[in-house]
């Protein structure tokens, strides 16, 4: 879906479109979260990305299963702090396999 538009951002803005996804973190699709950082009104942290791939259906948990990815809790350091090119081994160093 290379026409697909999203915001991660940090709860402090809240537009209309916003959808809450923790304590600290929203999600917004829609452009009104573009209107607010033109409009000098940013949240404190955002992050724009444009695209999206998708899963068929079982898809996801089946290479979860295989262990195709590693999973680690969400951190709003590495996500907002971290200059971009950093974020990949910060992620990676906060990976433990369960035993």
């Amino acid at each position: 879906g290379p026409e697909a538009f999203f915001s991660l951002h940090s709860r402090d803005i809240m537009p209309g479109s916003s959808h809450v996804v923790d304590e600290n973190l929203a999600f917004t699709a829609e452009q009104d979260i573009l209107k607010a950082i033109r409009n000098g009104k940013a949240p404190k942290h955002y992050l724009l990305a444009l695209g999206y791939s998708g899963w068929g259906p079982g898809q996801l948990e089946s290479e979860l299963e295989r262990g195709s990815w590693f999973v680690i809790p969400g951190d709003l350091s590495i996500l907002f702090e971290k200059d971009h090119d950093e974020r990949w081994e910060a992620a990676v160093a906060k990976y433990r396999p369960e035993l």
